[in-house]
């Protein structure tokens, strides 16, 4: 399943077991080196699932995506609805 069919329906499964009003993903992704010296690289996920967060969470998770997807083989991104 592609990540953002899963994450829309993780969005909408905690939303229905919480009674959250808001829920957002920041995903980032890192591109790393196999080994030292490698020219092929292996990519690192995670995911923060946040439920209803406050204006402050938000615009820090804005700020922070920005921050990181500035750094070289790096990648973020926030999904949900604001």
């Amino acid at each position: 399943m592609p990540h953002d069919t899963l994450i829309v329906r993780l969005h909408e499964q905690l939303k229905i077991e919480t009674g959250a009003q808001m829920v957002f993903t920041l995903r980032t992704n890192v591109s790393v080196p196999r080994a030292k010296e490698s020219p092929f690289y292996v990519q690192r996920q995670r995911w923060f699932t946040v439920i209803d967060p406050d204006t402050e969470l938000i615009d820090g998770a804005r700020a922070f995506a920005a921050a990181i997807a500035s750094v070289p083989r790096v990648r973020a991104r926030l999904d949900g609805t604001f």
